[in-house]
């Protein structure tokens, strides 16, 4: 940092953070279009792992949701690699080499913008409806599941105890087993 650096820093750093509002007003569709296909993503995932029972299928079903759920996450966060190529990355390096800002307020600009607005936003909106149609919020208590080394059930007074269901289903409730 120069003297009087920091100052300068931070003017340039509101003068981005204005350009950048200003790029994501003027495209509203884009920041419509993230939500919208997050949205609808979260459906189909939430729709294909919805009402899984509580047995060994189901936990593993569970599992693969959220390796579903990470890999779409992660393929989000590749949208942001084409920001800076072309046009953009020959405009931040003119710019930058013209003395008009430096490297640091150029980059928190974009996160706060675009990591913030295309990237986090869409990303929690798909979270959410897909954990919410998982089901992911239910607590599972020792009463619906067997004991696998012994074969009995851990809770004697549950329904799943009482039905006396055999050492086959072994890691499956029997009140899922009725329905």
């Amino acid at each position: 940092w120069r003297r009087g650096g920091g100052g300068r820093c931070g003017r340039a750093l509101c003068l981005l953070a204005e350009l950048e509002r200003k790029a994501l007003c003027r495209a509203p569709r884009l920041v419509a279009v993230h939500l919208a296909l997050s949205a609808l993503m979260g459906g189909v995932v939430g729709g294909v792992y919805y009402g899984m029972k509580v047995n060994l299928k189901g936990t593993l079903n569970r599992l693969f949701s959220l390796f579903t759920m990470m890999t779409f996450v992660a393929l989000m966060g590749t949208s942001a690699v084409s920001l800076f190529q072309g046009t953009a990355k020959l405009r931040f390096l003119r710019e930058r080499a013209s003395g008009y800002y430096t490297t640091l307020p150029y980059t928190v600009s974009k996160v706060l913008f675009d990591d913030l607005f295309l990237r986090l936003a869409p990303c929690a909106c798909f979270v959410a409806i897909a954990y919410a149609m998982v089901d992911y919020g239910r607590v599972y208590t020792e009463a619906d599941f067997y004991n696998a080394t012994t074969g009995t059930m851990t809770a004697v007074g549950s329904i799943c105890a009482r039905t006396g269901i055999p050492l086959q289903l072994v890691g499956s409730c029997a009140a899922d087993m009725q329905k």
